[in-house]
């Protein structure tokens, strides 16, 4: 399952993202919904090469003694401007790209489309 999000970032303009995002800002949930917390995992994504190239980083960990269960780094030409207020739409498709390559037994109930909607649903809020 692909959230528009993701799709979008492929071929976005910035005119567009910033339509995409006032659409679903109505959808973001406030409300503290989850089960128990097993896993939780860090996310980032820096830039090299005069912003050419993109560089991200995850770390799964068990919770709540934070042991690590796996990391992952993989590097992108980026493919998205920098704008601010849009960090998602460079962030959200490599940081998909990263927990696909992660072993499934680290997301909760082995749900990965879940877990991804998730994870775009945070960055989407973060950013």
């Amino acid at each position: 399952m692909h959230h528009p999000l993701l799709t979008l970032t492929q071929t976005a303009t910035p005119e567009a993202a910033i339509a995409l995002q006032q659409e679903l800002r109505s959808l973001v949930v406030m409300e503290d919904d989850l089960d128990a917390v097993k896993t939780v995992a860090g996310v980032d994504v820096g830039f090299e090469e005069d912003d050419r190239t993109a560089c991200a980083a995850i770390a799964v960990l068990r919770f709540p003694d934070l042991a690590l269960q796996e990391s992952v780094m993989i590097r992108r030409p980026t493919t998205f401007p920098y704008v601010p207020g849009l960090l998602a739409f460079r962030e959200v498709p490599l940081s998909e790209l990263e927990v696909r390559t992660m072993k499934r037994s680290n997301f909760d109930n082995n749900n990965l489309d879940n877990d991804l909607e998730d994870l775009n649903d945070l960055q989407f809020f973060c950013f």
